[in-house]
């Protein structure tokens, strides 16, 4: 029995999992070996504009364009016609971010804010990318077609996250016992590439910002924050997924038993935004449980955990309030003395905002019209460019300006026009939680939380293809 078989396979039901299209599903996301491969491949070519992720973006349309062709009658067929369907509203929204996209030079002309070759490139590449990804999330939906390719696929992201979590633990504890850093953040400049090192100044104690084999703190923040669901929902999550696949046993007391394991990982990150968004999910998970007690007279699950972080909360309120300024000092408010450098950034936010965020609300500010229409895609990076070039003090040819949050970029692009049309694309996503809450659970919380942490494209989008695979397993009754 091989490997694949017996940690992914069920011998007591006869079906093909692996395929070249699960294989390509599961390998991208596992995120350990493709960031490990993405890393080399920039060393190699020199360069951080190539991303491996466009291999795959090409992959994974050429695969999805070959599935009407070539399949026949077939499941995938079957689930691509659906979730073509369920992706109408993104598919308008695409279309008209198009066509806002051919008037966006003129607008940036007409404001001094067009760079030329500079600001064609961002509208090009966030274009190509974002249908890319489009693509992608149709081609997860069409060939994670049965619950046991779900849970397989689904399973090698955790292993590669659980991965990720162990070896930023290592990482925080080699830096603070020796001052070695051994998974430094990789930067490019005109020199060459150089590693650096993120610390802050925590307790008077300088602290390693550890980022593990992510590309920086905030990354891997939204990482452990997704680990962090799949340990909070593990007891169901595990359960039906036993109904189709074999887990080792060693695993999966891991999974049940080492959630807060993963919150003091993502606090190590000192991510601020990280902290936040954790902040808040928790705050809605804890309401969903009192409306699940008190309104519906359900059982409430995962009731001893919420005890746990409630009851530390407050004794860390109440004896460690020094601890928790401090901790605040040196992530979510450490922006604060160089938001306003030069004046560039002028102190409207005064929130302790990333300069990204705050670049965003002065340029709302000034061209409101752009918070209601869009401009196209790449709108956010070429409306922003002047600002984080005079924040950073780098030249413009060297400059990237990326959104600290999807909603931000969705804003930018395509507008409230936008934003309503992904609203109801959400709705319609998600109608059929009610039939497997937990795991709808976990994947709405993710997707919600990339609407307020900026993280990575590739979660993103394939989460949205396996709920749009979650809704059409649940509509078949898939067993």
């Amino acid at each position: 029995m091989t490997y694949f078989s017996y940690v992914l396979g069920n011998p007591g039901k006869n079906e093909k999992v692996w395929n070249f299209d699960t294989v390509i599903c599961a390998f991208f996301l596992f995120t350990t070996f493709y960031f490990i491969l993405d890393v080399l491949a920039r060393q190699t070519l020199g360069s951080t504009q190539f991303q491996i992720e466009w291999i795959f973006l090409i992959i994974a349309n050429l695969r999805l364009v070959m599935i009407p062709i070539f399949q026949g009658r077939s499941c995938e067929k079957d689930a691509l016609k659906r979730a073509i369907k369920l992706f109408i509203p993104i598919v308008v929204v695409v279309v008209y971010t198009t066509a806002l996209s051919f008037l966006q030079q003129d607008f940036l002309s007409q404001h001094g804010l067009y760079f030329g070759a500079i600001s064609d490139n961002f509208i090009i590449r966030r274009g190509a990318k974002y249908i890319g990804y489009l693509g992608l999330s149709l081609y997860f939906a069409s060939v994670v077609n049965t619950w046991k390719k779900f849970y397989s696929v689904i399973l090698f992201l955790i292993y590669s996250l659980c991965i990720a979590e162990i070896a930023g633990f290592i990482q925080s504890i080699i830096y603070a016992s020796s001052g070695v850093d051994i998974l430094p953040i990789t930067r490019t400049l005109d020199t060459g590439f150089i590693e650096i090192s993120a610390t802050v100044d925590f307790l008077g104690i300088k602290f390693l910002r550890i980022n593990s084999l992510a590309h920086e703190p905030k990354e891997l923040a939204g990482a452990m924050f997704i680990l962090f669901l799949f340990k909070f929902y593990a007891e169901p999550f595990l359960n039906k997924a036993k109904q189709y696949i074999h887990l080792n046993t060693i695993f999966e007391n891991y999974l049940k038993k080492s959630w807060f394991f993963t919150l003091i990982v993502l606090f190590l990150t000192f991510s601020g935004s990280g902290i936040i968004v954790l902040t808040i999910i928790l705050a809605i998970i804890i309401s969903f449980q009192i409306w699940r007690l008190f309104i519906l007279g359900k059982p409430v699950q995962q009731g001893k955990i919420i005890s746990i972080l409630a009851t530390g909360i407050i004794l860390l309120l109440l004896f460690n309030t020094n601890y928790i300024i401090s901790f605040l000092d040196v992530s979510i408010l450490r922006r604060i003395p160089t938001l306003f450098n030069q004046g560039v950034l002028i102190p409207v936010e005064e929130l302790g905002l990333d300069p990204e965020d705050a670049a965003a609300i002065i340029q709302i500010k000034r061209y409101p019209n752009v918070a209601l229409y869009g401009i196209g895609f790449g709108g956010f990076s070429n409306l922003t460019l002047p600002l984080i070039v005079n924040f950073y003090r780098i030249t413009i040819e060297t400059a990237s300006s990326f959104s600290r949050n999807l909603f931000i970029e969705c804003l930018f692009s395509s507008g409230l026009v936008g934003l309503c049309a992904i609203f109801i694309f959400a709705i319609n996503l998600f109608k059929k939680a009610s039939l497997d809450p937990f795991n709808y659970a976990i994947l709405m919380l993710v997707i919600g939380s990339y609407f307020m942490l900026r993280g990575s494209d590739q979660i993103f989008f394939t989460f949205i293809g396996l709920s749009a695979s979650l809704n059409y397993l649940n509509s078949r009754g898939q067993t």
